[in-house]
């Protein structure tokens, strides 16, 4: 009985198809791709000084703040020029973090991390047996740190390690030690060059923040700092979000921007080469993101990207959106604009019509719709 109460109550809720549109707010729904990312940036930036300015939308509810917005992307590194332009335009803004350490992207410096973990405390059995997965030895006979580095076949691998055991106490020799890594990174793939480069970047940035503000520096102080959040220069938590896909999972914004969305920055440029289950969590997370947004979603990606060693790199629309986009593009509808739920766009007029039983009371069907509309399915 209790069951059929509950289901009552429910259905209650559940708008009949006809009246839909009735009964869901309209949202906005944009791709843009821009020549670089300066000018995906400065797109931005003019976007949400505009949308501010407006105050009042008859699709948001309450006064439009810096507080109703996010701008969330696949890898952190992609917030480097978006900061340096809030900051001369006086926006206020501030990172949403998981608590704890620095989270390197990149696979070098995850590595690095490991090391550094076991070298403070030899007795930390857990990140010591995930070392050694990640360098590929056998950890039956528990060697220590500085016995292993004859037993890792990769040279890139074996190289961070050296560093980890080079390290000085106090830190004195680690910006040293890292400026001699990054000129001297022999790797192909530029994706993940890019990626160490700016790793490494990150953890100076750390290390300058903590020196500054000690005169008895210690490798192990310094991890503690990190740890509890001290080295990071943003400390209020008003204004806009900015927001790595992973750490914005449970909250939802008005109005939410998702930059850097060419292909091989989402989805990660690893999946992409392994496949399988890694681009389905891709995909996972693409769901994760386009569902942050409540009221708008735009969607924006650089042609061309600068690598941190001064070239120009080429890049495309995501391969999520990419079929979708180009076939709407050709048919003469703006998949790239869209405006109402229920309003009829390129050849997917049915997958704008969500099922009864997805409904929530006062939802934009929005971030949904735009997922069906590009053919991504859960």
């Amino acid at each position: 009985m209790a069951r059929l109460i509950r289901f009552i109550c429910c259905k209650k809720n559940i708008p009949d198809v006809e009246n839909f549109a009735e009964t869901v707010k309209k949202g906005i729904f944009e791709i843009k791709g821009f020549e670089d990312e300066g000018d995906e940036v400065q797109w931005i930036i003019n976007k949400i000084t505009s949308l501010v300015s407006l105050k009042v939308h008859g699709d948001i509810e309450g006064e439009i703040s810096y507080e109703k917005i996010a701008v969330l992307a696949r890898n952190k590194y992609f917030f480097n020029q978006l900061e340096a332009q809030l900051v001369e335009s006086n926006l206020p803004f501030y990172y949403k973090m998981t608590p704890g350490t620095i989270r390197f992207e990149s696979d070098l410096m995850k590595t690095f991390d490991l090391g550094l973990r076991v070298r403070l405390n030899p007795q930390d059995i857990l990140h010591k047996q995930r070392l050694f997965n990640r360098l590929k030895i056998e950890g039956n006979n528990n060697p220590d740190l500085k016995n292993i580095t004859s037993l890792i076949s990769d040279q890139s691998l074996k190289e961070v390690i050296i560093l980890v055991l080079s390290l000085n106490d106090d830190g004195s020799n680690l910006k040293r030690s890292f400026e001699n890594l990054k000129d001297n990174i022999n790797i192909e793939d530029e994706n993940e060059k890019s990626m160490i480069i700016n790793d490494i970047n990150e953890i100076l940035k750390h290390w300058h923040n903590y020196a500054s503000k000690t005169d008895n520096k210690s490798l192990h102080q310094f991890k503690n700092a990190m740890a509890l959040g001290q080295t990071h220069p943003l400390a209020q938590h008003s204004g806009i979000t900015l927001s790595t896909v992973h750490t914005m999972k449970g909250q939802e914004f008005d109005i939410v921007f998702i930059m850097g969305m060419d292909d091989e920055t989402f989805p990660d440029y690893r999946a992409v080469r392994n496949g399988g289950i890694e681009m389905t969590q891709e995909k996972n997370n693409l769901y994760v993101a386009f569902t942050r947004a409540k009221r708008f979603l735009y969607v924006t990606y650089p042609k061309n990207k600068m690598m941190p060693w001064g070239d120009y790199k080429m890049r495309r629309l995501s391969r999520f959106l990419q079929a979708r986009h180009a076939t709407s593009r050709n048919s003469g509808t703006p998949v790239a604009v869209i405006r109402s739920p229920t309003q009829r766009i390129g050849d997917a007029p049915a997958a704008l019509r969500p099922p009864q039983t997805e409904h929530k009371a006062a939802q934009s069907w929005l971030p949904q719709m735009a997922l069906r509309l590009f053919g991504i399915k859960f």
